[in-house]
């Protein structure tokens, strides 16, 4: 399955069925080749809000998502003034870190602040160097149009990501070269996300195949 099908995908609430909004995200753990969460875009009230799920309650089925949550997971954590946050963010199933739009890697609190700025031009956020050695977590759409290189050179630019639905594993990448010829690369053989957000570095021990390169007779 894409995950490009699968982001903007309806979403529904498992008991009961009802309407929740549809997907906005993912936070992908490279080291772990996983979805570790979603990000649901859910009405609120008269507007609506942003709503990050653990995969442990997530499930994907003929074209939608299935969410084990209750309105009170909706509902947030409260301010000191008594409204709500904008973002609810269940912070005891986070990964320990998470790595912010230009590479910096940021503490689950400021989780919030992340999603919000999913569809601005953000700013750098600052790093937290008390967290370290931790699985590192991208959000797809950052990744979304990263070129992908090995060590002889550009492989394409990143269009999608095949997944398992089952178990939310991440198995290829899908890229298409300057010529728009596509090609799929194993997820297993990413080495690194450039620190700055600006590429996808891979590991190959041979050209695919049907790979860009290999296509284009590089």
């Amino acid at each position: 399955m894409n995950l490009t099908t699968m982001i903007g995908a309806p979403a529904r609430q498992m008991s009961g069925g009802s309407m929740r909004g549809e997907c906005r995200d993912v936070l992908i753990d490279t080291a772990q080749a996983r979805i570790v969460h979603a990000v649901f875009d859910v009405p609120w009230g008269f507007s609506s809000r942003y709503l990050v799920v653990p995969a442990q309650r997530l499930e994907w089925a003929d074209g939608e998502w299935s969410l084990d949550i209750k309105d009170a997971d909706v509902e947030g954590e409260r301010t000191e003034d008594g409204g709500s946050s904008d973002t609810s963010v269940e912070i005891g199933e986070f990964p320990p870190v998470i790595v912010g739009p230009f590479g910096y890697t940021v503490a689950p609190m400021m989780a919030g602040a992340l999603i919000n700025s999913m569809n601005e031009d953000a700013v750098p956020v600052a790093p937290t160097p008390e967290v370290t050695e931790t699985p590192e977590g991208h959000w797809f759409n950052r990744l979304k149009g990263l070129p992908l290189f090995d060590t002889t050179g550009a492989l394409g630019t990143l269009v999608d990501i095949v997944v398992d639905p089952a178990g939310l594993d991440c198995i290829s990448f899908t890229a298409d070269s300057e010529r728009g010829q596509r090609a799929a690369f194993p997820f297993d053989s990413m080495r690194h996300v450039a620190k700055d957000g600006s590429s996808i570095v891979l590991e190959l021990s041979a050209s695919p195949q049907y790979s860009a390169r290999a296509l284009s007779g590089d």
